[in-house]
């Protein structure tokens, strides 16, 4: 596999976790919280296999979604080959993905 090829791959996962996040952010927004609580949301990392937790607070969360290309994941599941560390807590990083072959492309299409 080309690294164009998994940097492809890799986009296609992030973007399916981050869809998912997506319909758990809805149903919170609908539910009134304290703003330094806590919501649950699954690793948006490309590991296809990975089912971890991410808890960040929900404004956190939709920050991070301002932009197409950035993911919320768990630290330790950022590939540095295809996407650059943007912010770095105990709990979460969120991590930025680079132009790589239709990666731009792949987000952008999966996110909207």
């Amino acid at each position: 596999m080309t690294d164009r090829e998994r940097a492809e791959r890799l986009a296609r996962n992030e973007a399916r976790w981050r869809e998912l996040n997506a319909e758990l952010e809805r149903g919170l927004a609908a539910i009134e919280r304290d703003a330094d609580e806590r919501a649950a949301f699954v690793c948006e990392c490309g590991r296809p296999d990975c089912t971890e937790i991410v808890k960040l607070p929900l404004d956190a969360y939709q920050r991070a979604h301002e932009h197409d290309k950035h993911f919320v994941v768990r630290p330790g599941h950022e590939f540095l080959d295809v996407e650059r560390v943007i912010e770095e807590t105990e709990e979460y990083f969120v991590v930025e993905k680079r132009d790589v072959g239709r990666v731009p492309e792949i987000v952008e299409r999966d996110n909207h």
